[in-house]
């Protein structure tokens, strides 16, 4: 009947085994669940759900091995697929920190982020290739591109999004190819500043997920990778590529992204294969949306180092106030650096 709730069981899968040490000895979890998010309600509106019975029907369970938390059962992955590609395939956070850079502002309110990609700085001070996952507009591209260009008009970036609206709009061929001459010299501007091609080489290397915003996180009819590959990015690449080129990154940042996988040691493993040190940042522990899976658990460096692996958690480091960062967490990983 139009109207009608859809049963839950339809869009449910169980979730057995911790997706993060693949252990199976777990107990129901002392965090309550949270609140349905934005990007839940949003899923809660698309299958006709009751809101009530879909938290009712997510049991909340913490990993013996690494004290990961997640959830059995969760949605199926078509379903998961559904909320990220268009139902709100929209990550608000990345276009939010491309808004503030482009208006000169800290793309983290209290430098969290600088003061990781200083971190690296002194860690590899030879660095020459940086790498972020999936998302260009959540970690540490900014500051690259700021140090290779900081003379960079970063209001053109503004210029070039309102020139795409106009795109849309046209209603002559002739304005049309007005407006695709100016993107041109634009974009041209953005190549021809100072220092351009010189210092970091910055790379965004995909990797698809059913969980995670790809190709489809788009605003206003402007993708954020198209977006970023103007100014932010030199290559788009694969680890697939990066091994067949046999291509080592000094560093790989996963920023909002890692707990977005099915199986997020599988591609840590891809990383750090690739790459000299791996930075990769969560939500702080405890925070359980049911937009993701899981919340990577308070053990997770102690699982990383019983695999031989290099890790330090550097949270206290760069969020110096109790309530920093926006209650993330930052750990350093690596197999070549001990």
């Amino acid at each position: 009947m139009p109207g009608s709730t859809r049963p839950i069981e339809e869009i449910l899968r169980s979730c057995p085994i911790c997706p993060v040490c693949d252990g199976t000895k777990r107990v129901v979890s002392p965090f309550e669940p949270g609140e349905l998010s934005y990007y839940m309600r949003v899923l809660v509106l698309h299958y006709r759900l009751d809101r009530k019975a879909l938290r009712d029907a997510l049991t909340l369970y913490s990993c013996a091995n690494c004290a990961t938390l997640w959830y059995d059962p969760w949605f199926r992955m078509d379903v998961v697929a559904t909320l990220y590609r268009y139902a709100s395939g929209v990550h608000k956070e990345g276009w939010l920190q491309l808004g503030h850079w482009v208006g000169y502002k800290p793309v983290d309110q209290d430098g969290a982020k600088r003061r990781v990609w200083d971190m690296l700085a002194a860690l590899l001070p030879k660095m020459q290739r940086y790498g972020e996952v999936n998302c260009p507009f959540s970690g540490l591209l900014f500051h690259a591109l700021t140090q290779r260009q900081p003379q960079l008009d970063r209001s053109l970036l503004t210029q070039k999004l309102s020139i795409l609206g106009q795109l849309y709009a046209q209603r002559s061929m002739r304005d049309a190819q007005t407006n695709l001459y100016s993107m041109e010299t634009l974009i041209d501007s953005f190549k021809s500043e100072p220092g351009a091609g010189k210092g970091i080489e910055t790379y965004l290397i995909e990797e698809h997920s059913d969980m995670c915003w790809g190709r489809s996180c788009t605003v206003y009819g402007a993708n954020c990778i198209a977006v970023a590959q103007d100014t932010l990015i030199d290559r788009v690449v694969t680890f697939e590529g990066l091994q067949d080129a046999n291509a080592i990154i000094d560093a790989i940042g996963f920023f909002n992204v890692l707990d977005h996988f099915p199986d997020p040691i599988a591609v840590l493993d891809k990383a750090l294969d690739r790459a000299m040190v791996v930075i990769a940042d969560f939500h702080k522990y405890g925070w359980t949306d049911a937009q993701h899976a899981f919340n990577i658990g308070t053990d997770f460096t102690e699982f990383l180092k019983r695999r031989g692996l290099a890790v330090e958690d550097v949270t206290s480091d760069v969020c110096p106030e109790p309530n920093g960062a926006e209650d993330r967490r930052y750990y350093m990983i690596s197999r070549r650096i001990t």
